[in-house]
């Protein structure tokens, strides 16, 4: 019997996951259609479409990564708003958890990219 290496080691006790890349500005088409069931451009002026930058309060050239997977415990009350196109502050990790619980985003870890 043999001792295991240090990479069969690091193979044995890692855990591996796949990684996801988006724009934050398809990620918010995604989610103001998801949440509300509409399209951006918006067509009604009254509900509002999730901004990304704005409610998670983002700058130009960054990424920010999330631990998207099923299971998490959501703020019902949180989602009920998201529906009903009123967004809450730094709450983002909760709209993707809950898209996941619902197949339209896979666990993974997703990679937020934010360029305009």
């Amino acid at each position: 019997m043999t001792t295991p290496t240090l990479p069969e080691k690091f193979l044995a006790a890692a855990t591996f996951k796949a990684v996801c890349e988006i724009n934050y500005n398809d990620l918010d088409k995604l989610i103001t259609e998801f949440f509300t069931g509409m399209t951006i451009p918006n067509p009604e002026w009254g509900k509002k479409c999730y901004e990304s930058v704005a409610y998670e309060e983002w700058g130009n050239d960054e990424d920010h990564s999330f631990d998207v997977s099923k299971g998490e415990k959501i703020d019902e009350d949180l989602i009920q708003k998201a529906k009903n196109g009123k967004w809450e502050h730094f709450s983002l990790n909760d709209y993707l958890n809950y898209m996941c619980d619902s197949g339209i985003i896979p666990e993974c870890e997703l990679i937020v990219s934010v360029c305009w």
